[in-house]
């Protein structure tokens, strides 16, 4: 009856053993259960498993670009949308408004083409009077300084002071004239005609806008 409870008990107690010693005398030992080792990955803390792990089915919905107010007033982005079917109203008041305005059109552009012919016609001048100046600078501090180096050797017999004067005055020339025809060189056959090509880029440019804005006008002529 006494060993009933203890059949009750849970099976993580441990039970008894009987050993027989050599001398004939039995001993009871019990067996004392093995403590659980704690994990060694330490629990994180709620708040940081709610940030490393966001409910699901809820994602952020994503917001749509808010259209630039400037765009109404550009002239390239409005040409390129397609044109509407003329009404005859629209394509007679295009007409009459091209046939009104066409002195007034024709005068700024023959102002324009001469404005832009003009800057184009001065840079290949200047281009050209700087290669001019150029070979008459080479052409003058040459003859100059050969004429103070040979001059220099005469005074070497009678005084060596000016000849060496006169010959250091035309090395000096010879240094000062390829200085300057260096610079010339740079600004006559490279820098100019750099400039030149922006001109052209600035008149493609310039054209393509004026393209652009009659499109834009027949198109709003439409329209009507």
């Amino acid at each position: 009856p006494q060993s009933a409870p203890q059949a009750q008990q849970p099976s993580q107690a441990a039970a008894p053993q009987q050993v027989k010693q050599p001398s004939g005398e039995i001993v009871i030992t019990e067996k004392k259960p093995q403590a659980q080792q704690p994990s060694q990955t330490p629990a994180q803390p709620p708040q940081q498993q709610m940030q490393q792990t966001p409910p699901q089915g809820l994602s952020q919905p994503q917001k749509p670009a808010k259209p630039d107010p400037l765009d109404a007033y550009d002239i390239s982005k409005q040409a390129e949308e397609p044109e509407p079917e003329p009404t005859e109203k629209g394509r007679t008041v295009f007409i009459v408004g091209a046939l009104i305005t066409l002195p007034i059109t024709l005068f700024l552009l023959s102002v324009m083409l001469i404005a832009f012919g003009a800057v184009f016609l001065a840079l290949a001048a200047v281009s050209l009077a700087i290669i001019v100046a150029m070979i008459a600078l080479i052409a003058a501090g040459s003859i100059l300084a050969v004429v103070g180096i040979i001059y220099g050797f005469t005074q070497l017999f009678s005084s060596v002071p000016v000849g060496l004067y006169e010959i250091g005055l035309g090395v000096l020339i010879i240094g000062i004239v390829f200085l300057v025809s260096i610079l010339l060189y740079n600004i006559a056959l490279r820098f100019i005609p750099w400039v030149m090509k922006k001109v052209v880029v600035l008149f493609r440019f310039v054209c393509r806008q004026l393209k652009r804005l009659f499109y834009y006008v027949r198109k709003e002529c439409y329209k009507l």
